[in-house]
C-alpha cells in the first residue's frame, strides 16, 4: 500500500509514441545526441552509446511498444532515478540482483523535454552520479578511449545497470544500425 503522496507520483500516460519505428526515432535523436556529446569545452562522448541506451532503455525498439517513462510528459530516455528533490515519477522496474530478477517500485527523473533528457545523461557520464565519486563514468570519454567498443569491452559503463544481458544488447543495437556512423 502506498501513501497518497506516492500514489499522486505514479506513472500514467496513455501518450501514443511518436515513432512509427526504429529508424524514425534513430533520425530524430541522432543530431541531438551529435550536439550533446560534442559540447564545447566538456569531455566528447560517444553519440553511438547515447543513440543505443536510448533505443534500449526506453524500448522504443521493442514489439510491446515504448516506455510511458519515455513519453511525455516524462521524457526519461535512459531510465535515470531521481535523487533529493528531483521531479519524478513512480513506476515499476526490475533489476538483476542475486542472480534474480525482481520488481521494485522506483522514483525515475521527469524532464521537460528531450534535449534535457540527453543533457542529464550526458552530464551523468561526464561528472558522475553526484555521490562523491566524481568522473565515476570517464571510460566513456572518446579522451580515454579508442572508440565505443572499447567502452563497451572495458566497462566504461560499469554500474550503469544490473541486467547481465545490458550490454550484449547495447552492443547488438549498435551493430543492427551502424551507429558508430555518428561518432565521427
Amino acid at each position: 500500500m502506498l501513501p497518497s503522496a506516492q500514489k499522486s507520483n505514479l506513472i500514467k500516460t496513455d501518450n501514443k509514441s511518436q515513432f512509427n519505428n526504429v529508424q524514425d526515432f534513430i533520425q530524430w535523436i541522432s543530431p541531438l545526441a551529435v550536439k550533446v556529446s560534442t559540447e564545447a569545452k566538456q569531455e566528447a562522448l560517444y553519440p553511438s552509446l547515447m543513440i543505443a541506451q536510448a533505443i534500449h532503455e526506453s524500448g522504443v525498439a521493442r514489439a510491446i511498444g515504448e516506455s510511458q517513462l519515455a513519453r511525455p510528459p516524462y521524457h526519461n530516455l535512459f531510465g535515470i532515478k531521481a535523487r533529493g528533490d528531483q521531479a519524478y515519477v513512480l513506476t515499476w522496474t526490475w533489476e538483476h540482483m542475486n542472480n534474480e530478477n525482481i520488481s521494485v517500485l522506483a522514483g525515475f527523473r521527469r524532464f521537460p523535454s528531450y534535449e534535457q533528457s540527453l543533457q542529464a545523461y550526458a552530464q551523468l557520464l561526464r561528472f558522475g552520479r553526484g555521490t562523491g565519486e566524481d568522473f565515476y563514468y570517464r571510460g566513456t570519454w572518446q579522451s580515454n578511449t579508442k572508440d565505443v567498443w572499447e567502452v563497451l569491452d572495458k566497462g566504461g559503463l560499469r554500474g550503469y545497470a544490473t541486467d547481465p544481458a545490458y550490454f550484449t544488447a547495447i552492443r547488438r543495437i549498435i551493430n543492427e544500425h551502424n551507429l558508430t556512423q555518428f561518432d565521427k
